[in-house]
This record gives C-alpha cells, sequence and structure tokens, in this order.
C-alpha cells in the first residue's frame, strides 16, 4: 500500500447493543440478555488494547430504566466509550 504521513489506524468496529420495542436486547443482531451483557462484551472487545465504541439503539416506546440498565452495565467496562443512536429530528 501507498504511505501517507497524515495516515491513522483505524479503530475496531462498534459494538452495536440495541433494545427493541418489545425490550428484546442484541448484541450485533444476535440476541442476548442483560445478565451477560457485560461479560460479552468485554469478551468482544478483548482482542483491541484500545478503547472500543458501543452503540446503544434502543427504540423509543422502551421504558427508560431497560436502558439505563443497559448503560449502567457498559460502564464498567473500562475500554468502553458509549455513543447513543439517534435520528435527526426533521
Amino acid at each position: 500500500l501507498p504511505r501517507a504521513k497524515t495516515a491513522q489506524l483505524q479503530k475496531s468496529q462498534p459494538i452495536t447493543v440495541s433494545l427493541d420495542s418489545q425490550g428484546k436486547l442484541t448484541i450485533n443482531s444476535q440476541p442476548a440478555q442483560l445478565e451477560q451483557l457485560k461479560t460479552q462484551v468485554e469478551e468482544m472487545s478483548q482482542s483491541d488494547s484500545s478503547s472500543v465504541t458501543v452503540i446503544v439503539n434502543a427504540d423509543k416506546t422502551v421504558e427508560h430504566g431497560q436502558v439505563v440498565d443497559v448503560i449502567d452495565q457498559l460502564r464498567q467496562i473500562p475500554q468502553v466509550q458509549l455513543a447513543i443512536a439517534a435520528k435527526k429530528k426533521q
């Protein structure tokens, strides 16, 4: 590949944690349980020594408490940087 002074290493792919309108949890579109969320995300981010972005994507009808529970689990992982998915208002 050609070289460039401004080249940067690509960060790892983000992990997407979603809650659908029924409150079902998925990690990268795979079914998951809240009790295993922290462990699963830790395992997925283990190969990356730097930080990993985790995008939380929750349906607007999901109870606020469920979203808080998910974020609480993710904030316990030191290398995780959280991002909240949202659609731009029209």
